[in-house]
């Protein structure tokens, strides 16, 4: 196990580390790898929250059914970017995915918000491991 890798799960308890078997026979190498199944090793080092104390506090502090305010970042097919307020300066933390957008049935998330309009919405999950706030923010639109 490389001393980084070990390090970093260490401190974070967020890393794994296994092995996988290399193509040739004859050697077997560590070799770092996504997480998507299959029969090898992988190695998860989504340890974001842990290397970034400001976010770690601040995923902390948000518990479900939370009500938070931000600005949308980004529209996308799959989902919202938005930046919560008081989060670390440089992240975009919030999500929203297009069924927690609105009761209504929607073709593109565009047709309920656009970028840097502000919202309000409430946590459904904190997650440390990813970094990332998901939200839901089904009536709780707010014009600006």
């Amino acid at each position: 196990m490389p001393s980084a890798v070990g390090s970093l799960a260490t401190k974070c308890r967020c890393a794994t580390w296994r092995t996988r078997p290399s193509s040739s026979r004859s050697a077997r190498r560590s070799t770092p790898r996504r997480s998507g199944g299959g029969a090898g090793g992988e190695l998860h080092l989504s340890a974001k929250a842990c290397e970034i104390p400001a976010l770690r506090s601040f995923l902390l502090a948000k518990e479900p059914g939370q009500v938070v305010a931000g600005t949308v970042a980004g529209v996308h097919g799959f989902g919202v970017f938005v930046h919560l307020d008081g989060e670390p300066d440089g992240l975009c933390t919030g999500f929203i995915r297009v069924p927690d957008l609105t009761w209504s049935r929607i073709d593109h998330p565009s047709e309920v918000v656009e970028a840097s309009q502000r919202i309000t919405a409430e946590v459904i999950t904190a997650e440390t491991r990813s970094g990332q706030v998901t939200l839901a923010m089904k009536g709780r639109l707010v014009s600006g």
